[in-house]
């Protein structure tokens, strides 16, 4: 029995450590879709800031 008991360790840890090698798509996903939301977050804020609010450029006329 110990012998099973020492192999069912070993897999454990075997599965352990390629589980913190491999990537995890769901994962690596969310952090995609949160830098992407931020970026554009930025973009938006960064427009926002050049207009007046009529919604016209600042320093310049509305096309």
């Amino acid at each position: 029995m110990s012998e099973r008991l020492d192999l069912r360790a070993r897999l454990l840890e075997v599965i352990a450590a390629l589980d913190r090698r491999v990537r995890h798509p769901g994962r690596h996903t969310e952090a995609a879709i949160a830098a992407d939301a931020a970026a554009l977050k930025r973009e938006g804020e960064a427009r926002m800031a050049v207009l007046d609010d009529d919604g016209a450029p600042v320093g310049g006329e509305a096309s």
